[in-house]
């Protein structure tokens, strides 16, 4: 009796296994009339989210980064790279399995938290075997490629999977597009079929939309998330000869004198959202690294200033000549061997050195407001940073463990007031010595500002009746436009200060 009763259960699990098969072993061309019912896997938004590369984890020195750093609620999702193909297959070392488990594991304590696995299309061993091996519209080898794809993610506890767009050449561009639209395809069969939550698909494309060698329409039916590199703009290898703004937001006179068709992050975005790609799938890329000239003349340290090509100069924690992580700038910039300026156009900050000649284009927690304060305000699916481990991880500058990753995570949070850091400030030369040129708030919700020259000389200026002084866009400002300024913002904020 026992074994014809276990005989029915038996069969069951038979005709299963023999239906998820044929799922996963389906073309995935789906007849477009087919439709399927999946269940979308919810996103944090606005994005904050944090690349993670196996060599910045696999460093023994003291001091190294290590995932034990990563706080579980800084970032909204985790981009682990990379990933390879090897014999038809998405294939990563022991070690990355290994760093894959840990990652998961900050999911204990955000649930919220997901992660990603990067591919890089571009790369010169995964273009040969995509150009080789995944090239043709009803390619077999594709459709299995695909199908491994699901299967590794899922036995990784891997929630998507990010392909790197920007080196790619014209041969891998077509099979390119083909696996994106397979990959997409693929994972809503999935879902459909299992009842889970529907595995993600994140791009990662250029600064520069016309360079892009993939329909952007194709990226915005597949992709889910698409990551713009908004950064390298200006670089010392390609612009050896003139210091610019590595990320700036907008145009600034310097480089309409120097490189007037040069692109900003405004135009790359308009650019991106004019060829069809949803304004909520845009995702603006931060480097946490900076680009280093070296000065023909330690006086002339302007924007668009003269310069000998890269610096020379090799920090700690990148060994390339020309490219310094943040925690090396905010460490100089402590000592006193930089200089810090605000480029009051680009919205971002550059440093200067007169005795090593150095000038270096950077990120910090200022620009990274305002950046992410510009994100929010036009609609945008969030930011990216790359990568985590050259943020200031561990402190050593006083501003707190990963400011600037914090920085965005705070000005994108509804909840958030993005001005409590602006302290009470005295706008005198003592002040301005320290902050070097730019404009400055004086304080939380205030109508006065201070604009730093050179030299420590200092102006202290009032706004208009009405307006206050907004430290997100340096600018004076309606009250009702500046986030946690409005009366009902400010009692309900002394309200909640004095029951803590």
């Amino acid at each position: 009796m026992g074994s014809w009763a276990a005989a029915p259960l038996l069969y069951v699990l038979a005709v299963a296994l023999c239906v998820v098969s044929a799922i996963l072993a389906a073309p995935s061309s789906a007849n477009s009339a087919d439709v399927l019912i999946t269940t979308e896997l919810k996103l944090v938004t606005p994005h904050v989210g944090c690349y993670v590369f196996s060599e910045s984890l696999g460093q023994t020195s003291t001091g190294a980064f290590k995932i034990q750093d990563i706080q579980p609620d800084m970032c909204t999702y985790i981009v682990y790279g990379f990933a390879t193909i090897q014999a038809n297959e998405l294939q990563i070392t022991p070690k990355d399995e290994e760093n894959l488990f840990n990652l998961n594991a900050l999911k204990v304590k955000n649930p919220e938290l997901h992660l990603f696995l990067a591919l890089d299309a571009g790369n010169q061993a995964v273009a040969s075997q995509i150009s080789q091996n995944l090239a043709g519209p009803t390619n077999q080898n594709r459709q299995d490629f695909v199908t491994t794809i699901v299967e590794k993610l899922r036995v990784w506890s891997v929630d998507g999977i990010a392909v790197h767009l920007e080196s790619l050449d014209f041969p891998t561009a077509n099979p390119t597009s083909l696996l994106l639209k397979d990959i997409r395809t693929r994972f809503e069969q999935e879902a459909a079929f299992s009842k889970v939550p529907r595995l993600v698909l994140l791009v990662k494309v250029g600064n520069n939309v016309k360079a892009s060698i993939i329909d952007p329409r194709i990226l915005a039916n597949a992709s889910d998330i698409v990551q713009v590199r908004a950064f390298d703009y200006h670089t010392p290898e390609y612009d050896p000869a003139v210091t610019d703004s590595t990320s700036p937001l907008y145009k600034s006179p310097a480089s309409l004198l120097s490189n007037p068709h040069a692109g900003t992050i405004e135009t790359t975005f308009s650019e991106w959202e004019f060829y069809g790609v949803p304004k909520t799938k845009l995702v603006l890329g931060v480097a946490l690294y900076g680009r280093a000239w070296t000065l023909q003349h330690p006086l002339r340290y302007e924007a668009g200033a003269p310069a000998m090509g890269p610096s020379t100069f090799v920090g700690r924690y990148l060994s390339s000549p020309g490219r310094l992580a943040y925690h090396d700038i905010c460490q100089l910039l402590s000592s006193r061997n930089l200089t810090r300026v605000f480029d009051s156009y680009a919205m971002a900050p550059y440093a200067h050195g007169n005795q090593t000649k150095m000038w270096v284009s950077y990120d910090d927690t200022e620009s990274v407001r305002i950046k992410s304060r510009w994100v929010m305000e036009k609609g945008y699916g969030g930011v990216v940073f790359w990568d985590i481990s050259l943020d200031d991880f561990n402190a050593t500058c006083s501003d707190g463990a990963f400011p600037l990753v914090k920085a965005a995570r705070s000005t994108l949070a509804p909840s958030a007031d993005v001005l409590q850091a602006v302290e009470n400030r005295v706008c005198n030369r003592e002040f301005c010595m320290k902050k070097g040129g730019g404009v400055f708030a004086l304080g939380t919700c205030n109508n006065t500002y201070c604009s730093c020259d050179f030299g420590g000389i200092f102006y202290k200026f009032n706004c208009g009746p009405t307006t206050i002084f907004d430290p997100l866009t340096l600018a004076c400002n309606f009250e009702s436009a500046v986030k946690g300024c409005t009366k009902s913002e400010s009692a309900s904020q002394k309200k909640s200060s004095s029951t803590l």
